[in-house]
């Protein structure tokens, strides 16, 4: 069966809550990093992309590029401590044409003492039956759990989709008989 793929986001994009202090200045995490020459998109993001000749009836595979994402301890341990927090936050929500796609944004890798966040990369399945010939991602960096709201600062960059196609083969060739 016959692939495509399309490049939905070219350029690193910053999600998040304002990255301003009250002061107008930017926070430090910001300018640590190149990332604060990215654009800023908020809490959520949509994507508009074409996926030309789908094969709706087929998964697909999203991936892309993230850092600086987090996900928090939130509930204490049942066998232990109550004052020590196990488990963590779901994932931040990834969502093509409104349908929520397994996974989603996870916590990324941190390194050395100033904790600079890593580059992860992530790979997705879509669902069969999502895909259209036009179509939206939508990235969030708030996640509701356990009657609170968490909301991140993340920087998402090189997104793109694996996508199966109509088969454009031509059938067999049917000729008039010959008499």
């Amino acid at each position: 069966m016959a692939s495509d793929y399309t490049i939905i986001m070219w350029v690193r994009h910053r999600f998040g809550v304002d990255e301003h202090n009250e002061y107008g200045e930017y926070n430090p995490y910001w300018s640590l990093n190149e990332d604060a020459n990215a654009p800023f998109v908020g809490l959520s993001g949509d994507f508009p992309f074409n996926c030309p000749n789908v094969d709706s009836s087929q998964g697909a595979v999203l991936e892309f590029e993230y850092r600086g994402s987090a996900q928090y301890d939130t509930f204490p341990d049942p066998h232990g401590d109550p004052d020590i927090p196990v488990g963590i936050t779901p994932e931040y929500p990834v969502k093509i044409n409104g349908r929520l796609v397994a996974g989603g944004v996870p916590g990324a890798a941190i390194s050395g003492p100033m904790h600079l966040p890593l580059w992860g990369t992530r790979a997705l399945l879509v669902d069969p039956n999502v895909l259209k010939a036009e179509n939206t991602l939508r990235i969030e960096a708030s996640v509701e759990y356990a009657g609170s709201t968490y909301e991140d600062k993340f920087t998402i960059d090189n997104v793109w989709i694996h996508y199966k196609t109509k088969d454009g083969r031509p059938g067999p060739m049917k000729h008039a008989a010959q008499g």
